[in-house]
C-alpha cells in the first residue's frame, strides 16, 4: 500500500512538472532537488557557490541524462571554471546556459570536454572578453546555436567569422547593436541559416545582408527598420520572414522586394490597411500570413533580473547588553563605515518617466544634463558647458535641416527637414518621425527667413521634438525643446520641391501621424522597459554587494556578534557609537581597543620634537627586548610607545620576538610602553624614563606585566599603564 501511495504521488509530481514546462517552457530543477531524483531531470540550474560545487562532484554519475545545464548568478573567482569542468563529465549535455553571470572572461570549454553541446547561451555579461570567447568556441566543431542576450553588443568579434559550424544565431536586448558591422561579420559563415535580431534598436539592415546566401529564417522584430534593402530579393533560401513591430513606410513595396522567394511564414505590423493586406496576400499566395501587433512579445521582452531573495539570518542566540557590562566585542565596528560606505555613496537611480523627461528642459532627449557645481551661476559658462554636453553625449540632439544648397526659403515659403544630430540618433532616439520619411515640411506661419532662422534654425540644436496632428485643418504643430523652454511652429509636410500641391500629401496624414503616434508609444515602452531592467539590475547589485559587506564584516566579528541577526547588530553598533568611551573601556584588552581608546581621550601621532623645535634635542635609540616576569622574551606584534605628558604616541610594527624592538627616547622625558603580543594580549611597562634604563648599552630588556585579553579590559589596562 505505502509503495503504491509513493508511486502515486511520484507520477503527480510528473504530470505537474510536465504541465509545467508544456505552460512556461523547460522546468529547470535547481542542483539540490535535482540530485533527489537524478533519472528524471534534463534540464538542470546550478548557482555558482561551493555547496553547487559539492553536489555536483558527488552526483555527476546519477545526473547522466541532463542535457541542459543553466549558471546562474555572478560569481568571482575560479568556482565557475570548476563548475564548468565538473559538468563536463555529464555525457549528454547539448545546451549550456550562462545567465546574468556577468564574465568577465569566458569559462574554458573545449571540444573534448563537452562531446555533445550544440547550443550555447550568454545573457548578462556586457563586459566579457567576447573576442578571446568566440576564439575558444571556433574550436568546438559541434556548435550550431549561439544566443547573446542583454551584453551591451555594439559590434560582433570579428572571431566569430570562425565559427564555421553555426547555424542558428540569435542577438536580442543590445539597443546600440550595428547591424552593419554585424551581417559584415556573419558573411563569412556559410552554415548560417537562421538569424534572430529582435529588440536591438536596428535601424536599417546592410545591402550586404543579400550575400547570406544560406539563409532560412530572418527575425527582425521590434527595431526601427522603416526600409528593407533591395538586397532581401537575393536571399534565395529565405522561406520565413518576421519583421512585425518596426516601422516600415510602405509596408507593400518592402513585401514585394521578396516577392520571387518561396517565402511559407510573414509576419508583419497589424496596423495595416485592409488593402495593404490584400496586396501583400497576393505577392505570397502560398504564405502563412500573420498580422500582430507592434508590441514586443512577452517572451522577447528583456527580462528583469529575478530579485534575490532575503534569506532568513538563523538567530542561534539572542544578546542582551546590560547597561553595568555594555562593551565592543571586536574590531568590526570601525570596519563597518568603510566596508559599507560604497554603498551610501550609491547614486539614486533616476526614476523620471518618458514624459517627465520631456517636459522638464534638463534632459536631453532621456539623458539628463547635470549643471557643475562650481560655474557658480556664470551664464556664459552654464551655456558652453551645455554646448559641450550635447557634443559629447553621441547622437544627442535635432535641428532643422537646408535643403541641398542650403536654403530654408524658396518660392516665398519656409521649409526644412528635421534631422538628428547622427543616423543612429535619427533612427532611435527619434525614431518616431521617420514615419514621415521622404516629405519635407512647410511653415504655414507667417514669418520672415530672417525671424525663422533666429528663433529656430542658426545655430539651434533641440533636445527633443513633438508633433500634434489638427486633422481637421490639416495641420500640424511642431514643438521643439530647448534648455530654454519650448517653441512651437505650425507646418506640414509634402512630397518632393515645395511647389508640389499640399492635396496630394493630405491624404497620408492620417495614415502617417497613426504610424508617428504608434512609434512614440513604441519607443516609450522600449525606454520603460530598459528602465526597469536597469532598475533591477542596480538593485541586484545593490543587494549583492550587501551580502559582500557583511561577509566582509563578519570576518572582523566575535563569537557573540556572529549569533546575532543584522538588526541586532546594527543596533548594537549605534549603541556602541553613542557609548563608545564606555563600551571600549569594558572591551577586550587587544590592541585595535587601546589605540582607539587612546585617540577618544585626544592622543595624537607621535612627531619627533626636533621637526617642530628648533631647540636642540638629544634623541636616543634603543634596542628593547620585552619580557615578562619569568624573564621569557615575548613576541611582540605590535608597539605603542605613549609620551603621556604630551598626549602622543608612536605606534610602530613589531618584530614577533625575532629581535629587538627598536624604540626612541627623548632625555627626561615620561614614557609608557603598551605592546599587542602575538595571541592578542596586551603588556605594560608602566611610565618610566631613559635614565630608568642602563645609559651605556643600546640593547635593554623592559619588564612588562601581561593582560590575558579575555580576563582584562582596556579600563584595567590603562589604569595599570598609568594612563587613566
Amino acid at each position: 500500500m505505502v509503495r503504491k501511495i509513493f508511486l502515486f504521488l511520484f507520477l503527480l509530481m510528473a504530470v505537474c512538472a510536465w504541465a509545467q514546462e508544456a505552460e512556461d517552457g523547460p522546468l529547470y530543477y535547481k542542483l539540490a532537488d535535482a540530485v533527489r531524483i537524478p533519472q528524471h531531470v534534463r534540464y538542470l540550474e546550478i548557482e555558482p557557490d561551493a555547496a553547487s560545487f559539492r553536489l555536483l562532484r558527488n552526483n555527476s554519475q546519477a545526473l547522466n541524462r541532463v542535457e541542459h545545464i543553466r549558471f546562474t548568478g555572478q560569481v568571482q573567482g575560479p568556482l565557475l571554471q570548476r563548475l564548468v569542468d565538473e559538468a563536463a563529465k555529464l555525457p549528454n549535455v547539448t545546451e549550456v546556459i550562462f545567465q546574468d553571470n556577468n564574465l568577465k572572461k569566458m569559462p574554458d570549454m573545449y571540444g573534448e570536454m563537452y562531446p555533445s553541446l550544440q547550443a550555447l547561451v550568454i545573457s548578462g555579461s556586457p563586459d566579457m572578453d567576447y573576442e578571446s570567447a568566440m576564439r575558444n568556441l571556433a574550436a568546438m566543431k559541434n556548435i550550431r546555436s549561439l544566443h547573446l542576450d542583454q551584453n551591451e553588443l555594439e559590434e560582433l568579434p570579428k572571431s566569430m567569422g570562425r565559427l564555421s559550424g553555426l547555424e542558428t544565431l540569435r542577438i536580442t536586448n543590445n539597443p546600440e547593436l550595428d547591424a552593419s558591422q554585424v551581417i559584415g561579420v556573419l558573411t563569412k559563415l556559410d552554415r548560417l541559416s537562421s538569424l534572430s535580431l529582435p529588440l536591438n534598436n536596428i535601424s536599417e539592415l546592410p545591402e550586404d545582408i543579400g550575400k547570406l546566401k544560406h539563409l532560412k529564417e530572418l527575425d527582425i522584430r521590434n527595431n526601427f527598420i522603416s526600409e528593407l534593402p533591395d538586397q532581401v530579393g537575393k536571399l534565395d533560401s529565405m522561406s520565413r520572414v518576421q519583421m512585425e513591430g518596426n516601422i516600415l513606410v510602405d509596408p507593400v513595396n518592402d513585401a514585394g522586394k521578396m516577392a520571387k522567394l518561396n517565402i511559407r511564414y510573414l509576419s508583419l505590423n497589424d496596423d495595416l490597411s485592409d488593402e495593404d493586406k490584400d496586396k501583400i496576400a497576393a505577392l505570397f499566395p502560398d504564405a502563412e500570413l500573420v498580422f500582430k501587433s507592434d508590441q514586443p512579445d512577452p517572451e522577447e521582452e528583456p527580462e528583469l533580473l529575478p530579485q534575490p531573495e532575503e534569506k532568513e539570518e538563523k538567530e542561534d542566540g539572542v544578546i542582551r547588553i546590560a547597561p553595568e557590562n555594555f562593551r565592543v566585542y571586536s574590531e568590526a565596528y570601525l570596519r563597518y563605515p568603510a566596508i559599507f560606505s560604497q554603498l551610501y555613496n550609491i547614486a539614486a537611480f533616476d526614476t523620471t518617466s518618458f514624459q517627465e523627461r520631456y517636459l522638464d528642459t534638463n534632459y536631453v532627449n532621456t539623458v539628463r544634463f547635470m549643471l557643475p557645481p562650481w560655474l557658480n551661476g556664470d551664464t556664459k559658462k552654464i551655456r558652453r558647458q551645455k554646448r559641450k554636453f550635447m557634443e559629447t553625449q553621441p547622437g544627442s540632439f535635432v535641428y532643422l535641416k537646408a535643403d541641398a544648397k542650403g536654403r530654408y526659403w524658396t518660392n516665398k515659403k519656409l521649409h526644412f527637414q528635421i534631422a538628428g544630430s547622427d543616423a543612429q540618433f535619427a533612427a532611435t532616439r527619434m525614431g518616431e518621425m521617420r514615419a514621415f520619411t521622404g516629405m519635407q515640411w512647410v511653415v504655414h506661419d507667417q514669418m520672415s527667413q530672417r525671424v525663422f532662422k533666429k528663433r529656430f534654425a542658426k545655430h539651434k540644436r533641440w533636445n527633443d521634438v513633438r508633433l500634434y496632428y489638427l486633422p481637421s485643418e490639416k495641420l500640424f504643430t511642431l514643438e521643439l525643446k530647448s534648455f530654454s523652454g519650448f517653441e512651437r511652429l505650425t507646418v506640414y509636410p509634402i512630397y518632393g520641391g515645395v511647389n508640389t500641391p499640399k492635396t496630394s500629401a493630405e491624404k497620408q496624414y492620417d495614415k502617417r501621424f497613426g504610424k508617428y503616434a504608434i512609434y512614440l508609444r513604441k519607443r516609450e515602452n522600449a525606454f520603460i522597459q530598459s528602465q526597469l531592467t536597469q532598475m533591477a539590475r542596480l538593485e541586484t547589485w545593490r543587494a549583492q554587494a550587501v551580502r559582500d559587506a557583511w561577509d566582509a564584516l563578519r570576518m572582523y566579528m566575535s563569537d557573540e556578534e556572529k549569533l546575532m541577526s543584522k538588526e541586532e547588530w546594527l543596533a548594537y553598533y549605534d549603541r556602541v557609537i553613542a557609548n563608545e568611551k564606555v563600551a571600549l573601556g569594558n572591551g577586550a584588552a587587544n590592541g585595535v581597543n587601546f589605540w582607539r581608546s587612546m585617540q577618544l581621550d585626544g592622543y595624537g601621532t607621535m612627531v619627533p620634537r626636533a621637526t617642530y623645535d628648533k631647540s636642540p634635542v638629544k634623541i636616543i635609540q634603543y634596542n628593547v627586548d620585552l619580557q615578562d616576569e619569568n624573564g621569557n622574551v615575548l613576541p611582540v606584534k605590535s608597539m605603542y610607545v605613549v609620551r603621556k605628558e604630551e598626549r602622543q604616541v608612536s605606534v610602530r610594527p613589531g618584530s614577533l620576538g625575532l629581535s629587538p624592538e627598536q624604540i626612541y627616547l627623548e632625555m627626561s622625558v615620561p614614557y609608557v610602553i603598551v605592546a599587542e603580543l602575538r595571541n592578542g594580549d596586551l603588556v605594560t611597562s608602566g611610565v618610566f624614563t631613559n635614565f630608568d634604563l642602563r645609559q651605556d648599552v643600546r640593547s635593554q630588556v623592559v619588564r612588562v606585566k601581561t593582560f590575558d585579553r579575555k580576563l582584562y579590559n582596556i579600563a584595567q589596562v590603562r589604569q595599570a599603564a598609568g594612563l587613566e
